[in-house]
């Protein structure tokens, strides 16, 4: 846009303003001084960047995998191979292994159970206690026979 001054400058303002009236609804602005028309003008070139971005994020990924879902776990072997760990909602987990498998990547499905894993963590708790009591008992037996 070409700087203007005088009325044309005044009036690319107005319109400017205008323009940014349907940001200005935003509940999230009530504190805000609107009477300032720059203060306006920002608002609403700030809502229209986030809405931008939030666009293009969405487009980039369309719905298979949990956006910030992606995690190295820190686990290498000695061929520097590495394990990472995605997120991926749950009918299209299939879809996404095979495509991973084309790429040439090892990929696994695991599904996430709560239920499952507290039932598996009071079972390990338990065993833990059991081999407790039987390092116990064995030392007791070792001490008893010297």
């Amino acid at each position: 846009m070409a700087e203007a001054t005088g009325e044309e400058g005044k009036k690319q303002m107005d319109e400017l303003i205008n323009l940014a009236a349907e940001y200005l609804n935003n509940p999230e602005y009530a504190n805000e001084d609107l009477n300032d028309p720059i203060k306006r003008v920002e608002l609403a070139i700030y809502e229209q960047t986030k809405n931008e971005i939030q666009h293009k994020y969405k487009n980039k990924i369309p719905g298979v995998i949990v956006p910030g879902s992606s995690r190295y776990l820190g686990l290498e072997d000695k061929d520097q191979n590495q394990i990472h760990r995605i997120v991926v909602y749950k009918d299209l987990a299939d879809d996404v292994v095979k495509a991973l498998r084309r790429k040439g990547y090892v990929s696994k499905s695991f599904t996430y159970n709560k239920q499952q894993w507290e039932q598996d963590e009071k079972k390990r708790e338990e065993l833990s206690e059991k081999l407790k009591n039987a390092k116990r008992s064995l030392n007791g037996v070792a001490v008893t026979g010297f």
